[in-house]
């Protein structure tokens, strides 16, 4: 009898996890869309590491401070600020007046950082490769993480 509930548990989880999922990519793909032709960056994966970095939007990062990606404050951020533990105590975070100045600044993050330029001068069908790769371990840890 444990057994079935758990099992029950377990799929009422997983169906209530693809329900946020499904409810955070209709809120914010035309949002990463416009990203996308703006800064050539895939739709997918902008909506990938928003969906895995604020738990479908849930986050307390994402919830206080519209930071649907993680991005930290580094030393050149100039905006307001929110303190959270992560890899170490009160680190500071960036915070954003809105999700869109938050998907913004993503994709100049991306495009600006010197970290991720190398995925700016893949060529094209090795592009496809690595987003394939990208989209499976994404996929991969979103059902680790369940």
């Amino acid at each position: 009898m444990k057994f079935f509930f758990n099992l029950f548990l377990l799929l009422s989880f997983t169906s209530f996890s693809q329900t946020l999922t499904n409810d955070y990519i209709n809120d914010y793909k035309d949002l990463a869309v416009e990203e996308m032709k703006l800064y050539n960056i895939p739709a997918s994966i902008t909506l990938s590491q928003g969906i895995l970095e604020s738990s479908n939007g849930e986050s307390m990062l994402a919830t206080k401070a519209n930071n649907h990606f993680g991005i930290k404050c580094h030393s050149s951020w100039e905006g307001d600020r929110v303190f959270h533990d992560d890899d170490e105590k009160g680190e500071c975070f960036r915070k954003y007046n809105t999700v869109e100045d938050s998907y913004r600044d993503h994709s100049l993050f991306l495009v600006n950082s010197s970290r991720y330029s190398f995925l700016f001068e893949i060529q094209y069908p090795l592009f496809i490769v690595v987003l394939l790769f990208l989209f499976l371990f994404l996929v991969f840890l979103v059902f680790l993480l369940q």
